[in-house]
């Protein structure tokens, strides 16, 4: 049933890429299979499919999935859940090629505009620094949910030692030492 489904929206993909770019069906249908599975995948594992045109007209299509808990399993066979926070970059493609490993491209900044960057690639048999404009659309639709997090864990720490040092001005207030750790009023050897 699923193999159906996903058959079917592939060539539908394959047809509407031969709409727009011109071609032939079949010079489209890997990329579209791709994409259908990524699709019927996506209601399950949170992947999403983005894809964008550059300024300089380079077709860019992103694969990602934000990772929210990880299990590894003991050497004794218990399984240890962790929350987590990662987005996952299955595919990364430019005009259908692959310039680097997809764990490889990340998010950076780049003279104050939002990218994709791949690092070093070799384009033409000349190396360059590989990076791709990310709309601010697309950025929002795949990092949002994972900037908020990251968001929210920096409020916590930094609300966690506020009232860390609140608590211990109140306890240097009450006679603790800071220098043995311990309430010794002044007559510990540590002065």
């Amino acid at each position: 049933m699923a193999n159906a489904i996903v058959m079917t929206n592939a060539w539908e993909i394959a047809r509407n890429g031969q709409g727009k770019f011109g071609g032939k069906v079949k010079e489209y249908f890997s990329i579209a299979l791709k994409m259908a599975w990524a699709i019927f995948k996506k209601e399950e594992n949170q992947v999403k499919v983005s894809e964008w045109t550059t300024a300089n007209g380079a077709k860019v299509y992103m694969e990602t999935e934000h990772v929210t808990e990880t299990t590894r399993t003991t050497d004794w066979g218990h399984e240890i859940k962790r929350d987590a926070n990662m987005i996952m970059i299955n595919e990364f493609t430019v005009n259908g090629k692959r310039l680097q490993q997809p764990n490889y491209v990340k998010r950076n900044i780049v003279n104050g505009m939002t990218v994709m960057d791949m690092g070093e690639i070799t384009v033409n048999g000349k190396r360059t620094r590989g990076i791709v404009e990310l709309p601010e659309t697309i950025e929002k639709e795949v990092y949002g949910e994972f900037d908020r997090i990251e968001k929210e864990k920096k409020e916590n720490v930094a609300k966690y030692y506020e009232q860390r040092a609140a608590q211990l001005k109140k306890d240097i207030e009450n006679g603790y030492c800071t220098d043995c750790g311990s309430y010794c009023y002044g007559d510990c050897k540590a002065n």
